[in-house]
C-alpha cells in the first residue's frame, strides 16, 4: 500500500511494533499504540492498515517481505552452500539490528500460537526449506559431513543464530551491544566446524 511510505503510517509501525513486542497483540490498545506514536487522529490506524489486527499482521508480513527477498537473493546466486549459509546468518543478524522487536513478535507467535500463527506458519515452514535445501546441496557436494540430517542443522542454525537476540535476560552477562558483531561471527565459525568435512 502507498500509505505505508507516509511518515505518520512509518511512526504509527514502529510504534506498534515495540508495544506488540513488549504486551503481546491483546495487550495494546489502538488509542496506545496512537498516544505513543504522538498520533491525534483516532482514525489513522483504520486509515492506514484497516485495524489493530491489519496492522499487527502487516508487521508480520513486513518481516517475511525481507525474508523473500534474502531467499531470492540467495537462490540466484551461483555460490557454494557455505557463502548461501554464510548469507542466512548475515541476514538474521542484520534482521535483528534493524527490528529487534519483529524478532520478538515471531518469537511469541511460535512459542505462543495466536489466531495469527496461521499467516505465518507456511512462511516459516518455507524459510526452513530454503535452510534445509541449502545443506543437502553441501552434504552431496560433500562440503558438509554425511551424517548430519538437513532437518536437524536448520533447526541448529537458526537456534545458534537467535537464542542471544530472543533470550537477552539471559545472554546480557556475555554478549554488549558492542560486542554483537563479534559473537555473531563467532557463533557462525563454531556452527560450520561443526558441520563440515
Amino acid at each position: 500500500m502507498e500509505h505505508f511510505q507516509d511518515d505518520t503510517a512509518k511512526k504509527i509501525l514502529a510504534v506498534a511494533t515495540k508495544l506488540f513486542a513488549d504486551k503481546g497483540f491483546s495487550g495494546v490498545s489502538v488509542r496506545e499504540i496512537l498516544q505513543t506514536a504522538d498520533v491525534g487522529n483516532i482514525g489513522a490506524i483504520s486509515y492506514y492498515f484497516g485495524g489493530k489486527r491489519e496492522l499487527y499482521l502487516e508487521i508480520l508480513r513486513e518481516h517475511f517481505k525481507n525474508a523473500h527477498r534474502i531467499a531470492d537473493s540467495i537462490n540466484q546466486r551461483e555460490s557454494s552452500p557455505v557463502k548461501k549459509l554464510e548469507m542466512i546468518f548475515s541476514a538474521i543478524g542484520e534482521t535483528y539490528k534493524r527490528s529487534p522487536h519483529t524478532t520478538k513478535i515471531l518469537l511469541t507467535e511460535i512459542n505462543q500460537p495466536s489466531e495469527f500463527f496461521a499467516e505465518i506458519d507456511a512462511e516459516l515452514k518455507n524459510v526452513q526449506n530454503i535452510s534445509r535445501k541449502i545443506i543437502l546441496e553441501g552434504i552431496e557436494a560433500k562440503i558438509f559431513r554425511s551424517d548430519v540430517k538437513p532437518e536437524f542443522i536448520t533447526l541448529f542454525l537458526f537456534s545458534v543464530a537467535h537464542f542471544a537476540f530472543l533470550m537477552p535476560n539471559f545472554a546480557k552477562n556475555c554478549l554488549s551491544d558492542e560486542s554483537f558483531d563479534e559473537y555473531f561471527a563467532q557463533a557462525q565459525e563454531i556452527f560450520f566446524r561443526g558441520i563440515m568435512r
